[in-house]
C-alpha cells in the first residue's frame, strides 16, 4: 500500500530536499514546516527537547498517517513516530535498519554505541549480524564500523551511518 507519512522538516534544509525525494517514492507525504527559516518558528531545531514533536504527533493522528517523521535543523538526524503518535527510540529505529542491511548482507557487521539498549546486540546476533560496541559520539560510531568491516551503525542521538556513504551519517539513506 501507498504509505501516507507526515515529514516535519523544523524549518530546516529537510525542507529544501523532501520535495525532490517525494517525487521519486511511492509515498503520500503530509509536510510540516517545509519553510526555510533560521529562526525556527515552528519548534527546536532539536526534535528531542520537550514538546518538540507534539505538533507531529498530533498530526500523524489528526489524518491517520502510517507514521511520522522529523529532521532536525541541518538533516543529520531523523525521528520517528508510529501511527499512535507515539515516539519510537532510536535504538529501535537502528534495529529496524539492521534488519534490512542484514537480509542484503547476512553476517554484516552493524555498530551501535554503549547507551544503546541491551537488546540491540542481542537482536543482531540473532538475525546473524555481528553486533560492534562503541564509545558514544559518531567518530566514534564510525571507527567501530571501519575496524569491524560494518556495513551500517547508529546512535540513541538519531545518527545513522553507512559503509557505502563513506562511513558518514545520512538521514536520506536511513
Amino acid at each position: 500500500k501507498k504509505l501516507k507519512i507526515v515529514v516535519d522538516a523544523g524549518n530546516g534544509m529537510a525542507g529544501k530536499v523532501i520535495p525532490h525525494l517525494a517525487k521519486r517514492l511511492p509515498v503520500e507525504f503530509i509536510p510540516l514546516f517545509f519553510e526555510l527559516d533560521g529562526n525556527f518558528p515552528n519548534r527546536p531545531p532539536n526534535p528531542l527537547l520537550p514538546g518538540a514533536l507534539d505538533q507531529l504527533k498530533a498530526k500523524v493522528v489528526e489524518v491517520g498517517a502510517d507514521c511520522g517523521v522529523a529532521f532536525d535543523a541541518d538533516t543529520d538526524r531523523l525521528f520517528f513516530v508510529d501511527e499512535k503518535g507515539v515516539f519510537i527510540q532510536a535504538d529501535v529505529t537502528l534495529l529496524i535498519l539492521a534488519k534490512y542491511w542484514l537480509e542484503k548482507e547476512p553476517g554484516a557487521g552493524i555498530a551501535y554505541n554503549v547507551i544503546c539498549s541491551k537488546a540491540v546486540p542481542e537482536i543482531i546476533t540473532k538475525w546473524g549480524g555481528r553486533p560492534l560496541r562503541s564509545a558514544v559520539g559518531y567518530v566514534n560510531v564510525r571507527k567501530a564500523m571501519r575496524d569491524g568491516t560494518g556495513v551500517m551503525g547508529g546512535e540513541v542521538s538519531s545518527h545513522y551511518s553507512f559503509r557505502d556513504n563513506y562511513y558518514a551519517d545520512s538521514v536520506y539513506i536511513a
